[in-house]
């Protein structure tokens, strides 16, 4: 028998697998021996494993002995240890046991598998090169494994635990690419995000996909690393985050270490918020040759803005703007008969609703974009459109909740009215009133799952909170209080009682916009951005520099507009203490409307 074994062969690894006729008579046991037997051990009479690392390319010449009740046979196994290619080191925290599978590409972009390995201690793994084809694609996927240096970051810190690996990082190379580079090589976040932004040009001839993986090579990278003059893809295969992190383009260095650790924690969903945001964006600005200090201006803002699947509807003097911000363009406008209007998006049925405290709500029909018209559609009573419950829409003018069935588009008709206190926010089939007086925040709770009748249910305190406080509600029931220039506080609402749960010092006076995993503060012409994923361990991400007051600025649907920008909040520079717009989603404004005063304590309160 002949075997062959890396020499970065995992200990612990199987190495082969032992075919024996048993014959008659009990299997009393195996044995190695010979030179070298001692790397090596025998487990379930079946598989030969690595026992001692090998350290050196070297031919085994071993004897297998097998032992039953009535004698002994031999068997002579030789083990060639090869260095089979340069080793690969893994930079996610050096993971060890990780399963590596190598997958060929055809022209087509189907990936055929070719080989596995795993890795070592130090999160080496043996690229196989013997079995690649010269000239051909192939893709080194990672996945697997805990982090052996206890460093998951790679920020040279040491953890005080190792992470278990729970994602999966790839890398593209080719056989030539490993073989004949003369520097260390390298799987890493950085070859993950190649493969990510390359995973649409990976089909047709190869000469056409090496060169969109050497443009989106020069754009993740701003400085050569193997000193042939040119960024490319040999580039990427020697990034090492420990040595290499000030090379990489501005706004995937500030996200390197949060996208690894949401890799290695398999957090899809942040992961993928943060690197289509903060990195895509960024390298799509820089492909295109966006100047980051033209790209998305826009010299003016409407009053009333909905937002819905990058389409902009915008409400200031009488008119209505369809704007797309995509194909930065707008698409239709509508003029209606007053500028009082505040707007609500019913996107499934395909209006839009200009509602007013003075005048009839109108209803613009936009199943057609380009051409908005007019719908023979009016409500029976003056408000504003503050939501839907089934078919019944809820009209707010201070004292009144008015609810009227709109089920049938063509018949509209009041069905009840309740005086009721301001609301600041709905949560499901429950409205919440907010209100502090006498140092004491008072959260009233209304039942709105039966609209024919709407009680209170709830009544909930909050004592010792500074009447100059700011407050807010999300959608899991966790209660905001920004105390001016000094901290944020955090309650749930747990036995139907507000309890503390953490604080944050925090230089803000205005809670402006709360998301399901970020709130935004202001304070100082700063804006400031806290993780709330874990209301239990809030954190600063960074604070904004604007030269505007709260009353410019303003949020719908995470996209924050201010007199010259509209930006996709997700796409702000977390780690960055001031805005930059090059990293940012902003869009051209092709319409001329001046900025007004969007806050209007009487109306249904954004949050």
């Amino acid at each position: 028998m002949q075997w062959n074994v890396s020499l970065n062969e995992v200990v612990g690894n199987t190495i082969g697998t032992i075919a024996f006729h048993q014959g008659d008579g009990e299997l009393i046991g195996l044995k190695l021996s010979g030179e070298g037997s001692e790397h090596f051990e025998i487990i379930n009479t079946q598989e030969i494993r690595l026992k001692q690392k090998l350290t050196q390319t070297t031919t085994f010449n071993l004897l297998l002995t097998a032992t039953n009740s009535f004698g002994q046979s031999s068997a002579n196994l030789t083990i060639n240890v090869t260095a089979q290619g340069k080793p690969i080191q893994i930079e996610l925290g050096k993971l060890t046991g990780a399963t590596v599978k190598i997958y060929r590409l055809d022209e087509n972009a189907n990936a055929q598998l070719v080989a596995t390995t795993t890795s070592d201690e130090q999160g080496y793994f043996d690229p196989h090169t013997e079995a690649l084809e010269a000239q051909s694609l192939y893709i080194y996927e990672i996945s697997g494994g805990q982090t052996s240096d206890s460093d998951s970051d790679n920020d040279g810190i040491k953890d005080s635990f190792k992470t278990p690996n729970q994602g999966v990082i790839r890398l593209i190379a080719t056989k030539e690419g490993i073989e004949h580079s003369t520097h260390a090589l390298h799987a890493s976040m950085l070859s993950e995000a190649l493969y990510l932004y390359a995973v649409a040009y990976l089909k047709g001839d190869g000469i056409t996909i090496k060169r969109h993986l050497n443009r989106i090579a020069n754009t993740l990278l701003d400085s050569d690393l193997n000193g042939d003059g040119k960024i490319d893809t040999e580039d990427i295969l020697i990034f090492n985050p420990r040595i290499h992190s000030d090379k990489l383009s501005p706004s995937l260095a500030k996200a390197y270490n949060d996208l690894s650790i949401m890799v290695l924690l398999d957090d899809s969903r942040r992961f993928k918020r943060l690197f289509d945001t903060k990195v895509i964006q960024s390298f799509e600005a820089n492909a295109s040759g966006c100047s980051p200090t033209t790209l998305c201006a826009f010299e003016t803002q409407p009053t009333k803005i909905k937002y819905r699947n990058a389409i902009v509807y915008a409400f200031k003097k009488n008119r209505l703007f369809i704007y797309d911000t995509l194909k930065q363009k707008t698409l239709g406008a509508i003029d209606l008969n007053s500028s009082e209007y505040g707007l609500y998006l019913d996107w499934e049925r395909g209006y839009i609703f200009a509602s007013s405290l003075n005048h009839d709500s109108v209803a613009v029909d936009i199943t057609t974009l380009e051409d908005p018209k007019i719908a023979p559609i009016t409500f029976p009573t003056q408000g504003l459109i503050i939501g839907k419950i089934a078919s019944s829409m809820l009209i707010y003018q201070d004292p009144e909740l008015i609810v009227v069935d709109s089920g049938n588009m063509a018949s509209i008709k009041e069905t009840a009215r309740y005086t009721l206190p301001p609301f600041h926010r709905i949560i499901h089939n429950d409205a919440y009133s907010l209100n502090i007086a006498n140092n004491t925040l008072s959260i009233e709770q209304y039942t709105l799952k039966d609209l024919n009748q709407i009680a209170q249910t709830h009544r909930y305190t909050i004592e010792n909170v500074d009447n100059n406080a700011q407050f807010a509600m999300d959608e899991a029931r966790n209660i905001y209080i920004v105390t001016p220039h000094q901290s944020l506080s955090i309650y749930q609402i747990v036995n139907e009682q507000p309890s503390q749960v953490s604080t944050l010092e925090l230089n803000a006076t205005e809670i402006v916009n709360i998301t399901d995993t970020q709130l935004y503060t202001y304070g100082n012409r700063t804006i400031y951005q806290v993780d709330i994923a874990n209301p239990h361990a809030p954190r600063l991400l960074s604070g904004f520099n604007f030269e505007q007051t709260t009353s410019d600025l303003y949020f719908d649907e995470q996209i924050l507009y201010t007199p010259r920008y509209m930006i996709d909040t997700n796409a702000l520079m977390l780690s960055s203490p001031y805005l930059t717009i090059d990293a940012a989603r902003a869009f051209n404004q092709e319409y001329d409307i001046d900025l007004e005063t969007i806050r209007d304590n009487s109306i249904f309160a954004p949050f």
